[in-house]
């Protein structure tokens, strides 16, 4: 997520609603990596693709982990003004997010007031991207949005040189010498960075600071600290705080400061540690564009909003059924942006009615005969089964739909089939390893099934890198039923090696 200055964000509050936004000139432009829908004319949107497809290239050498199963390429909402991007999310105070889902992730973004920064806002949202395509490892947030901001600023030329490690060290020197915002605060945020503790226009300068400290710094030795990134990572991963591993690579967080401030001093040293490597030759990707009639651009806006504004993307696919009484996608979204379950019910079964052969209708049916079962019901063991034929029929027609997939692997925990859960949810942690939830269930299976050693370590994840306290607590009271055992041996994921010119 990239953030606003705080005055930007200010001047922006004061906007409007949506109104206008919808009426836009969207436009989609597909290739084989990116589904892209933006009101940018068509230069701009092809070199936007573009951009990013020759990033993805070159930030795959730099990323931790290793590359999973090809996940389905992201959704890009792109804002040709921020005015636009603030209205409709009515979030004033930054300009871009990723939204991450086992279907079909969201990258919405725009520049800046000024029209500015794009590109760097959308290379760093992507960065949050491949993180989750890529990656076994959870990382502190701190980490997360600083690596995603040095990311954003790495070039490539004509001859496929990279370059990383630029950026304005004025103002990192500025931020480490006069700090409004205290480092070890940042370093101590696990989840998000936190705006009650600090100003985030400068906790995201600082995080990324640190990161670029992290990557290019030396010991007084000579030795880098990055060649224990990979260890200090993969401790944070498995429980330890961020200062106790920091600890572990030789640097105290209360001495970090005074070591940033040391390291940033010259802007001629900081200037030339860069690291530059090739990458292999470069094909340019053929895209396909085409724009959107009234009812598409609402279709794809509503499908944006509807997890931040539910009532915003109801009012949008009520447009598009005023027009459309029959479109299946429609009806489906107004049943998910309802609170009401017999209206979701009603909407998902008239779509269901439309089109029995809709993978996503059956899904969606099923979600909601299992929702009431979810929320704590003894008594609904045919509403299981009902549900449980739903998804399976949703397979049937789309069998990489990852969403039914994890959903059948919820349904027989509930409904007491242990083993069959196992299955599924192993499939849907190979999807998307990172998920504190996937990881919650995925353990329950494995202590159902008696294997408490991999229960242990899937559990842990969730206690350790769910956002929400409910569901660390929920780990924490599984892991108490689990038989005690000698500690394992944990993996250490080597960092990835850059050579510095």
């Amino acid at each position: 997520m990239v953030r606003r200055t705080f005055a930007t964000a200010l001047a922006l509050a004061a906007l409007g609603a949506a109104a206008g936004v919808e009426d836009r000139n969207w436009c989609r432009t597909t290739s084989a990596d990116f589904d892209l829908v933006t009101d940018l004319g068509q230069r701009r949107s092809a070199e936007l693709l573009l951009g990013l497809d020759r990033f993805r290239t070159a930030a795959s050498a730099l990323l931790p982990g290793r590359p999973l199963e090809p996940p389905a390429k992201p959704r890009l909402l792109v804002f040709k003004r921020a005015r636009d991007f603030a209205r409709l999310f009515a979030l004033p105070n930054i300009v871009g997010f990723m939204q991450p889902s086992l279907r079909q992730s969201l990258l919405a973004f725009g520049p800046d007031r000024q029209g500015r920064h794009l590109h760097t806002f959308a290379y760093h949202e992507y960065t949050h991207f491949l993180l989750r395509s890529r990656t076994m490892l959870n990382l502190p947030a701190w980490y997360e949005e600083g690596l995603a901001t040095y990311l954003a600023n790495l070039h490539v030329d004509h001859a496929g040189v990279v370059t990383v490690g630029r950026g304005p060290y004025a103002l990192l020197r500025f931020l480490v010498k006069q700090p409004q915002t205290n480092v070890a605060h940042v370093i101590d945020d696990r989840f998000r960075l936190d705006a009650r503790r600090h100003e985030l226009s400068d906790a995201y300068a600082l995080a990324w600071g640190v990161v670029r400290f992290l990557h290019h710094g030396k010991r007084p030795d000579g030795s880098r600290y990055a060649e224990g990134l990979g260890n200090m990572l993969a401790a944070i991963d498995q429980g330890a705080t961020s200062a106790d591993a920091m600890r572990e690579i030789g640097i105290a967080v209360a001495d970090l400061s005074g070591l940033m401030r040391a390291y940033y001093a010259s802007e001629e040293d900081n200037a030339a540690t860069v690291f530059r490597f090739a990458i292999d030759a470069y094909e340019t990707p053929p895209l396909q564009r085409k724009c959107l009639d009234a009812v598409d651009a609402r279709y794809v806006l509503a499908q944006a909003v509807s997890r931040h504004h539910p009532a915003r993307a109801a009012a949008f696919y009520d447009y598009i059924l005023a027009r459309q009484p029959r479109h299946v996608g429609a009806l489906l979204g107004r049943s998910e942006v309802t609170d009401d379950l017999d209206e979701a019910r009603r909407y998902a079964q008239t779509a269901l009615d439309i089109d029995p052969q809709d993978a996503s209708a059956n899904v969606r049916m099923a979600q909601i005969g299992m929702a009431t079962c979810e929320a704590g019901r003894t008594d609904c063991g045919a509403q299981l089964a009902d549900a449980a034929a739903f998804l399976q029929r949703g397979l049937a027609i789309a069998s990489h739909r990852a969403d039914a997939i994890y959903g059948l692997g919820v349904l027989y925990l509930l409904s007491g089939a242990p083993a069959e859960a196992l299955a599924h949810m192993q499939s849907a942690y190979s999807r998307a390893p990172w998920s504190p939830r996937i990881n919650f269930y995925l353990g329950e299976a494995y202590r159902l099934n008696g294997d408490f050693d991999r229960a242990r370590q899937h559990l842990e994840k969730t206690a350790n890198w769910h956002p929400d306290e409910t569901w660390r607590n929920r780990a924490e009271r599984a892991l108490a039923r689990i038989p005690a055992a000698p500690q394992r041996g944990a993996g250490q994921p080597a960092a990835a090696g850059m050579r510095a010119q």
